[in-house]
């Protein structure tokens, strides 16, 4: 668990102060999501926060994206800052929804859509335990990010 002080700075439940951060990157997948609008509410409310923020949001199908207005507004109002991809298993149609990916999330899809791994960038994941363990951590590694870089939850 950790706090979002603004700017890039987060701090750890144990009080740890991480580096701040200019880019993140965020994976959330179903319920996921909600943790991560907590974040982008707290970084669009300070009009000074320049944090850029990249997201892939995870789901089966378009039905079952949680808060989908809420986050293509966001991608819409902040765009010089945010952007989002929706990564839909299960697409009617494509034409139906521009900017989303069909198919299951893979690091092709990662290195693509979220910040390069450096030393102001942090990854933050949140979904279930099988896309955590068996597709983000493997995929984040080998794009090259580093364990103090990723943030599960």
């Amino acid at each position: 668990m950790f706090v979002y002080e603004g700017h890039g700075t987060f701090v750890t439940a144990l009080g740890d102060r991480l580096p701040p951060v200019q880019k993140l990157g965020l994976i959330a997948a179903g319920s996921g999501v909600t943790p991560m609008l907590q974040l982008l509410r707290s970084i669009f409310a300070d009009s000074t926060d320049c944090t850029l923020v990249r997201m892939i949001d995870v789901n089966h199908s378009p039905s079952e994206i949680i808060a989908c207005s809420e986050l293509n507004d966001y991608a819409r109002t902040y765009s010089s800052t945010f952007r989002i991809c929706h990564v839909l298993s299960e697409v009617p149609s494509l034409e139906m929804m521009p900017g989303v990916i069909r198919g299951p999330l893979n690091r092709y899809i990662m290195a693509a859509h979220l910040p390069a791994p450096n030393s102001k960038s942090l990854i933050l994941c949140c979904g279930p335990p099988s896309l955590i363990n068996d597709v983000c951590r493997p995929a984040l590694a080998d794009i090259g990010y580093k364990s103090e870089q990723v943030l599960f939850y």
